[in-house]
């Protein structure tokens, strides 16, 4: 099947980008939390929240819909012109207003030294509206293997920036000029590379069709950008510099770690069931096969730092990072585990219900805001638990999209995956257990902890050995595609 070729070429090269990328990202991340201290990693924060907002403003949704738009009498070419410049007049008057009141920006946050910071970065802002729908072109006809070596080049240029500014004392400078030398180089070369350039010519009527979609993907990312950017004001107006450093270091660890298991799968993933949005069988197949591997993916990782949380802040961590330990756990356990509908929730995209997954966002985040002004003023890590969860409030409008739409219920999502959960439910029960014994030493402790933990993954590839062979056929077939490529 040409599709599935496709599909399995475009996730070992997606795959092959997000690894060697969480390679050497954490690495340098790594080194510069022993240079800079948490109050440098909280300053860069403020800007990067409010740019992370900023950059899904300005792209105003229109990347999925270039993907998921079939191309109904040729107008897709049409299309990419109406959004590259729909982004770009977004993007221009984003950046004056970013620019312009930086300074109360930063006041908001109460961090008023990341006014400098907030001016300089908010140049990608132009950078990421200039290149948006050339990205959007190549994932659409799934040419992950060109994003893979753009990915290859712009992860190794801020390597060459950071570390010698950090070094030299530079400060949070290193985080901020290397991430603006990794948008510039990752601009040009989408636009030296892009056979599609954008002709000097506006169709209203498509620029009209793209935003009657593109808007409900720009309210959905707001709305999840919404308790991001809260995250950052009730942590600076409640807590303190310090535990905005704890809070966004541990958050950008997770975001590195899961993006190195889903930033390569879910892209291809939605790309390849929007190849299958008019065939229920197929796509129902390929989702409920998606969930588990994704969910595996994510649960196992969360498990995985939750019960060694203590071992890996040991290891990656000086001592002035000692109250990191059980952020990371907490947050990594609780955030795993949300994995169980993360391909479900592409699934429901593909088939173009942009409409209904924002109105179902929203909704959730109402509902979520009230239990985190309440959380906040117990303590960071009570804060961290009540944000986790309010993840989880988005499950009852996609299941009930799910199962309408697709027709898959939540009684066969829980079916599907069943052995993982029990699998899950035991590996904590035992972790539990092995805390209550009061082991004195550290070492004989993750020693039992690691035994536990390798017996409960056996006996759980045994059960599941025939998912096993399925997930070695689909790798012995992106081996097989990779060797017979030119």
């Amino acid at each position: 099947m040409p599709l599935l070729k496709d599909t399995l070429n475009a996730t070992l090269w997606s795959v092959l980008a997000e690894i060697i990328a969480k390679i050497i990202s954490p690495a340098v991340f790594l080194i510069l939390t022993h240079i800079l201290s948490p109050s440098d990693f909280g300053v860069v924060s403020v800007a990067t929240t409010i740019l992370g907002l900023i950059y899904v403003v300005s792209d105003m949704g229109t990347s999925k819909v270039l993907i998921q738009a079939e191309d109904d009498e040729g107008n897709i070419q049409k299309l990419y012109n109406a959004a590259f410049y729909l982004n770009i007049f977004v993007g221009i008057i984003l950046f004056l207003v970013v620019f312009l009141f930086s300074k109360e920006l930063a006041s908001f946050y109460s961090q008023p030294q990341s006014d400098s910071v907030i001016k300089v970065m908010s140049v990608q802002i132009l950078l990421y509206s200039l290149c948006s729908v050339q990205n959007a072109i190549r994932k659409r006809n799934l040419d992950f293997r060109f994003l893979f070596y753009i990915r290859l080049i712009t992860i190794c240029s801020p390597l060459l920036i950071a570390l010698p500014i950090a070094f030299s004392g530079g400060g949070y400078w290193a985080i901020v000029l290397s991430t603006i030398a990794g948008s510039l180089l990752n601009t040009v070369v989408l636009w030296v590379k892009s056979k599609w350039k954008p002709i000097l010519y506006i169709n209203w009527h498509m620029i009209y069709r793209v935003i009657g979609k593109s808007i409900w993907n720009t309210i959905e990312q707001i709305c999840v950008w919404i308790p991001v950017c809260f995250d950052t004001f009730l942590i600076s107006k409640f807590l303190s510099v310090n535990d905005l450093g704890l809070y966004t270091t541990s958050k950008t660890l997770f975001n590195t770690a899961i993006g190195l298991l889903f930033t390569p799968i879910l892209p291809v993933l939605f790309s390849a069931f929007s190849r299958y949005q008019n065939s229920g069988k197929l796509l129902r197949e390929a989702l409920l096969f998606s969930q588990k591997v994704v969910f595996l993916l994510g649960a196992s990782l969360g498990l995985f730092v939750y019960i060694f949380n203590s071992y890996i802040s040991d290891c990656f961590f000086s001592n002035t990072w000692s109250e990191i330990s059980s952020i990371l756990g907490i947050m990594f356990l609780i955030m795993g585990l949300e994995s169980f509908y993360s391909a479900f929730i592409e699934g429901v995209r593909s088939k173009g219900y942009f409409k209904e997954i924002a109105v179902n966002t929203s909704v959730s985040i109402l509902v979520a805001i009230p239990f985190l002004l309440l959380s906040v003023k117990y303590g960071l890590f009570y804060y961290v638990v009540v944000r986790s969860l309010a993840l989880y409030i988005h499950y009852p409008g996609i299941f009930y999209l799910l199962d309408k739409k697709i027709g898959i219920s939540f009684k066969q999502s829980v079916y599907n995956v069943r052995f993982i959960l029990i699998s899950i439910i035991i590996m904590l029960l035992l972790n539990y257990c092995l805390e209550g014994l009061g082991v004195e030493s550290r070492f004989g402790l993750f020693l039992l902890k690691l035994f536990s933990t390798v017996s409960v993954l056996l006996i759980f590839l045994f059960v599941e050995r025939k998912f096993l062979k399925q997930i070695l056929s689909l790798v012995m077939k992106l081996s097989l595609i990779h060797i017979s490529e030119p």
